[in-house]
């Protein structure tokens, strides 16, 4: 099994016009497509402290697949969510969570952590949006968000737009005008995280 790491920087080293379809052909591409959202989604933040990380990198062999499975738990290192288990208790899972992945794999997550992107020159965040257009139309309908938009305390959830999770809409309240709607539709509830303050788009009922 290829880790992610594996797989990016082989597809970082082709020319630019084969990059996209490696994307799309990669294997466990949804379990990237995941990981590339953690990476580029502006409403991702990692809630643990910026610069290296105190861990121990694991030196075993085959642990090239551990990153696919760690992402079913990267949403508790959101900014705001898992609140019971406070900031010394993400920092020891995060530890944890980097001691058991692929070293590579460690370096890359830490590298996203503190830089919001990938630290593989030429796979950009444009690159990805030309590969994975359902990724690109959440992220930019999240960053778009300033536009027209009501403050409101709401349930923060990680939620499932064309199947890739994203971070977070709750539902409309009293402080919205009940003649707009949220333009966020179609979307699946995941996990309820914690309350926080969530800046929503909406616009005019049709």
């Amino acid at each position: 099994m290829q880790s992610i790491h594996e797989t990016l920087n082989s597809i970082n080293l082709l020319p630019r016009d084969q990059m996209v379809l490696a994307l799309r052909q990669a294997p466990y591409v949804d379990k990237l497509k995941h990981f590339l959202n953690y990476t580029f989604n502006p409403n991702y933040i990692f809630d643990v402290p910026e610069g290296p990380v105190p861990y121990k990198p694991f030196e075993g062999p085959d642990a090239q697949g551990q990153l696919y499975h760690a992402l079913r738990t990267f949403y508790i290192f959101n900014k705001g969510a898992a609140p019971g288990l406070g900031v010394i208790g993400k920092q020891t899972k995060f530890i944890s969570m980097l001691e058991g992945l692929d070293k590579h794999d460690a370096n890359l997550v830490c590298y996203v952590k503190d830089h919001k992107k990938l630290p593989y020159e030429n796979i950009t965040q444009k690159v990805c949006e030309e590969a994975f257009p359902d990724l690109a139309e959440a992220w930019h309908m999240f960053r778009s968000a300033t536009d027209n938009v009501a403050e409101v305390n709401v349930p923060t959830q990680e939620v499932v737009v064309a199947g890739i999770p994203v971070i977070a809409v709750g539902q409309t309240t009293p402080e919205v005008d009940t003649q707009k709607t949220i333009e966020v539709t179609a979307v699946e509830t995941v996990t309820p995280t914690s309350t926080t303050k969530v800046v929503k788009k909406v616009t005019k009922a049709g």
